[in-house]
């Protein structure tokens, strides 16, 4: 059964429309516009001072190890982006592979797919199983 998560806005309401992680396939659409993620590796938070935020009102955490490739527009004018996040010396590291158009302007956290709610529980799960076990060894 799908789940589908919504955060409520003054305009629109945003849902993200998946089985993660039974599948790799997370659908988002604010009522505008529609982005399909195909969640390559999750990737993870690391520990505060070296977790990175993005910037603007809201601030996404950045992940480290974390790849996605985001399909967004219909027809002819449809576009695939495959993003990856790593961390290198402490820092951020973004790259972007253009599959079939490298003239694409899009930029930002819908492409990157680090807003994704589904994705952030299941790095905030991980993180503290991990404490979890850590803790009892």
């Amino acid at each position: 059964m799908l789940k589908v998560k919504a955060k409520k806005t003054c305009k629109n309401i945003p849902k993200e429309i998946t089985e993660y992680p039974k599948t790799d396939v997370i659908l988002y659409t604010d009522g505008r516009r529609s982005y399909h993620y195909r969640v390559k590796k999750e990737g993870l938070y690391l520990q505060p001072p070296i977790l990175a935020y993005s910037q603007g009102k809201n601030k996404y955490k950045i992940p480290d190890s974390y790849c996605v490739e985001t399909t967004w527009g219909r027809g002819n004018n449809k576009q695939t982006v495959e993003y990856s996040i790593n961390y290198i010396r402490e820092k951020p590291f973004f790259r972007k592979l253009f599959s079939n158009n490298e003239k694409t302007l899009m930029l930002g956290i819908h492409l990157f797919g680090i807003h994704l709610e589904t994705l952030k529980q299941a790095r905030e799960s991980k993180r503290k199983n991990n404490i979890e076990r850590t803790g009892s060894n």
